[in-house]
């Protein structure tokens, strides 16, 4: 089974830390692959992550033995296989240990290129809507008893951070740490936080 996701990698990650989506697998690997990607050390991380031990030495220096080396580890497993930030097609060959005939692993693949994966099913994350980005603030900072009646502090955090995942996570971090004081402070801290 293949899921793939085109967007924002505080979607995935939001996703992957779901308690359903967890108890579906016996294991989640993640690896970060961005524009240049260290092959080789993203198959080690995978495999540490698939077996807690390091790939055989061989394997190390021939990246189609390390690429069978973690189908050998991940049989019999169920596993939730994320790469993160693809930017070409061909990165994710080597990194994909998952059977394409598999009924209980996945794929999920994070990219800011629509159609990169010829085949793949696309989920297009766009910006939160200002309700749902006022719910991950709130709920974040620790504050779901203002859900029904968010405070102007809360509103011009939402459009301080452009209604973004990972923005409007790191305030509501920062509205855990002031408690008390927040609705007077956070403002002035985003814009510091969040400049450029």
């Amino acid at each position: 089974m293949y899921a793939w996701l085109a967007g924002k990698t505080t979607m995935a990650a939001a996703f992957v830390r779901d308690s359903e989506v967890r108890s579906a697998f016996d294991r989640v690997c993640w690896v970060s692959v961005g524009q240049e990607p260290d092959t080789a050390a993203l198959q080690q991380t995978l495999y540490k992550q698939l077996v807690t031990r390091v790939l055989p030495e061989a394997a190390t220096m021939d990246e189609q033995l390390a690429l069978a080396e973690l189908k050998e580890a991940a049989t019999n497993l169920s596993v939730l296989l994320v790469l993160d930030d693809v930017w070409v097609d061909s990165h994710a060959t080597p990194l994909n240990f998952i059977e394409p005939s598999s009924t209980t692993s996945a794929v999920m693949v994070t990219t800011r290129i629509r159609s990169l994966l010829g085949g793949a099913s696309e989920v297009q994350c766009e910006v939160m809507s200002e309700a749902a980005a006022l719910e991950l603030l709130l709920r974040t900072g620790g504050c779901e008893d203002l859900l029904e009646a968010p405070p102007r502090a809360a509103i011009e955090a939402v459009k301080a951070c452009g209604r973004l995942p990972l923005a409007l996570g790191i305030a509501g971090r920062m509205i855990t740490q002031l408690a008390d004081t927040w609705q007077k402070e956070l403002g002035e801290l985003l814009e510091e936080e969040l400049e450029g």
